[in-house]
């Protein structure tokens, strides 16, 4: 089973964004039996494996305007005119963020969730009962709301091997289904043609946000390249895909927890919490 979103139309009060329209897309896929998938065969050494149920989704973003490169020529200019400036900017100092929401409502709790979902984004973590999270098996309280103290953003550790994989779970509760989101510590950067250029590290922090967590996946200066990472969310020990959802639940399920919005850049059961990612 397989569906794309593609960034259509950014905010209008977010015009210098303009640029990203049809150049953000979501590529999501579900598999019945656990799959093992290899981007590129030329590099063997990077893939992962998705269980049968999870939801795989490939965040794709080629054409990005980096600030750092719109300054490159008054930069040089200064360079030339006052020497004595020396003024550097090396590309490190800048990146893309994918800014991810988790939390945990029910969705009781969402009206009309079925027929509202665009205007729900904006309110969902305001109903989230998420108490707490592991990050790679680390228990982390998420009740208060550490971006209203002044608090910075914490950095999970991650490893570059090439199979190794972060996992951030709901912390689980009695009768509540253990979502999760995990991704491989890497990316790849490719062409105009497809091919691969190279594979870069991703980093990411958190931070408490209130009765749920924020997440930041935090990728290097990608120049012209298209970037592609590929994150996974799922239930622990979900069963296959006939047996956890119907298509018109799935579509449901799909539209009411991922919504695609520029940032710097399911199981629908009633009465009952459920996990829910919210993609800013």
């Amino acid at each position: 089973w397989s569906f794309n979103f593609t960034l259509k139309r950014v905010p209008w009060w977010r015009p210098g964004f303009r640029f990203a329209e049809d150049n953000i897309e979501i590529r999501c896929r579900f598999y019945n039996t656990t799959t093992t998938e290899t981007p590129d065969p030329n590099h063997p050494e990077y893939n992962y494996t998705v269980a049968a149920g999870q939801l795989k989704f490939d965040f794709v973003v080629s054409n990005w305007q980096w600030n750092i490169d719109k300054i490159k020529n008054f930069v040089d200019w200064l360079n030339v005119t006052h020497p004595e400036l020396n003024i550097t900017i090396p590309t490190y100092k800048t990146g893309l963020a994918l800014w991810i929401n988790m939390a945990s409502i029910k969705l009781e709790d969402i009206s009309a969730a079925e027929n509202d979902i665009q205007n729900q984004q904006e309110n969902v973590e305001t109903k989230s009962q998420m108490q707490a999270a592991t990050l790679n098996d680390q228990y982390y309280s998420v009740s208060t709301n550490e971006t209203q103290k002044g608090q910075y953003e914490r950095q999970l550790k991650l490893t570059n091997r090439f199979r190794e994989r972060a996992r951030i779970q709901f912390a689980r509760r009695e009768r509540t289904f253990a979502g999760f989101l995990e991704f491989v510590p890497w990316a790849r950067l490719l062409n105009e043609t497809g091919g691969t250029v190279k594979y870069v590290n991703v980093t990411a922090s958190y931070i408490a946000a209130g009765h749920h967590l924020r997440l930041f996946l935090c990728y290097p200066y990608f120049g012209n390249h298209t970037l592609e990472h590929d994150p996974t969310i799922g239930l622990a020990s979900a069963p296959t895909i006939p047996t956890l959802i119907n298509p018109i639940m799935l579509a449901i399920l799909i539209g009411a927890t991922i919504a695609i919005a520029i940032a710097i850049a399911s199981i629908k059961i009633r009465k009952k919490t459920v996990n829910i990612v919210n993609v800013q």
